[in-house]
C-alpha cells in the first residue's frame, strides 16, 4: 500500500519538504505516478531515524507533557500547540515507538556497560542511579538480567568505581547520562521514551498500550 507524501509527514511529524528531501537522496522508497510521490507505507515501520532529533529545550518539555506535568513557563504559545500537536500524532502512529525514538534521540548521552548480574539489583538501589523503562515497575515489563536507568555527569565517575562498571559492547546495563537533577522515580514519559529505545517487539507494544493511556 502506498502513501502521500502530507500523510506520511503527518504520521512521522516532520514538513513535507523534509519527505520529499528524503526521497530525493534514496532515504525513501517511493514511486511517482503522474506528478505525485507516492510512499511504499513500509517505510512508517522501519527503525529509522527519518525524523529530525528535537532540540534540547523541546525534548525536555515533550517528557514533560507525556508525563502529564506542566511544560516549562519559557515556552511560548506557539511551541506548546505544536507540542501538543506532535502528541497527537504520537498517539495516532501505529509504531509510535519508533517516532519516540526518533524525536528523543538527543536527549541524553548513553553509557553501555557490563556488571555481574547478581550486582545488577544493588546498582538500582544506589542513590545516584534512577531506574527507567524496562527497570521502573510502571512499565509493566520485566528484565531480571539487564538495567537501564539515568546517572549525573557529576556523579557517573562514582558510580562506574563502585559498581565496577565496565564499558561493553553487549551491555546488559545502561545508564543515560544528563546535567540536571531528576526526581525518584522518574518522570513517566522518560519510562516511555526510554522502552522506545529497545528494538525488542514487548517492549515497542508496551509503548503503544501505555501511550493510550495518557
Amino acid at each position: 500500500m502506498d502513501i502521500e507524501v502530507k500523510e506520511f509527514a503527518q504520521r512521522r511529524g516532520i514538513s513535507e519538504r523534509r519527505v520529499l528531501q528524503l526521497i530525493e537522496s534514496g532515504n525513501l522508497r517511493a514511486r511517482k505516478l503522474s506528478s505525485q510521490w507516492l510512499i511504499d507505507a513500509a517505510e512508517l515501520s522501519k527503525p529509522s531515524n527519518i525524523s529530525r532529533p528535537m532540540s534540547s529545550k523541546m525534548s525536555k518539555a515533550f517528557l514533560d507533557l507525556l508525563s502529564n506535568s506542566e511544560m516549562p513557563a519559557n515556552l511560548d504559545p506557539a511551541e506548546k500547540i505544536r507540542l501538543r500537536k506532535r502528541l497527537k500524532i504520537l498517539k495516532e502512529d501505529p509504531e509510535p515507538a519508533l517516532l519516540l525514538k526518533s524525536w528523543l534521540r538527543k536527549r541524553a548521552e548513553v553509557h553501555s556497560y557490563s556488571i555481574n548480574i547478581a550486582d545488577l539489583a544493588r546498582l538500582g538501589l544506589d542513590a545516584g542511579v534512577i531506574p527507567s523503562g524496562v527497570s521502573d515497575s510502571r512499565s509493566g515489563l520485566t528484565a531480571n538480567n539487564f538495567f537501564e536507568g539515568y546517572a549525573r555527569k557529576r556523579n557517573i565517575e562514582s558510580i562506574e568505581k563502585r559498581h565496577l562498571l565496565v564499558p561493553s559492547e553487549k551491555p546488559n546495563v545502561i545508564l543515560r547520562i544528563v546535567d540536571e537533577e531528576l526526581p525518584r522515580p522518574i518522570p513517566y514519559g522518560y519510562v516511555l521514551v526510554d522502552l522506545a529505545d529497545h528494538y525488542e517487539v514487548r517492549d515497542r507494544a508496551q509503548v503503544l498500550s501505555l501511550l493510550q493511556k495518557l
